[in-house]
């Protein structure tokens, strides 16, 4: 029997070392989850053009999650701003971003669900919000995993 991973039902971000339950809210256009390899070595050969071997020495994982709730909180997360009330306070100096736990559930299907967890993450300072004439705005979090001593993780919950 095949087996499909629907559509985002929610994210959550919290500390890290403690499972996120903090809602970001409505996501409009999905999010991605990628691992590339981030650093390799080829191993050549004189003899060939192509390499003996490539080996890969680091990974790099990383969610781009859009958001159509564009509540202040949000807003601040994303561009390392602080809020005062209804107003976002952006930053005057570079900064390295929110360093959180990040973990994204899909919708059920069947009984069942997925979450993909990244127990340490830096939601980097280059956050976009798209603004636009045929709906609400999209609000852009982007998302790296940090070293931590739990790797990330791809669950398959049944209810």
């Amino acid at each position: 029997m095949s087996e499909f991973i629907l559509a985002i039902d929610k994210v959550y971000t919290g500390e890290v070392g403690v499972d996120p339950s903090t809602d970001l809210g409505k996501t409009k256009g999905g999010a991605i989850f990628r691992q590339n390899a981030a650093a390799e070595v080829e191993i050549d050969n004189d003899q060939d053009v192509e390499p003996e071997a490539i080996i890969t020495t680091k990974l790099r994982r990383e969610m781009e999650i859009n958001l159509a709730d564009c509540k202040v909180e949000n807003l601040a997360m994303v561009f390392n701003g602080s809020v005062v009330g209804s107003e976002v306070s952006l930053p005057t100096s570079v900064s390295e971003g929110v360093v959180k736990a990040v973990k994204l559930k899909t919708k059920e299907l069947n009984g069942s669900y997925y979450e993909i967890l990244l127990p340490k993450a830096r939601i980097r300072p280059e956050g976009e919000i798209s603004i636009n004439n045929d709906g609400n705005a999209v609000l852009t979090v982007s998302v790296t995993e940090l070293a931590h001593t739990s790797a990330p993780t791809i669950t398959k919950v049944t209810t």
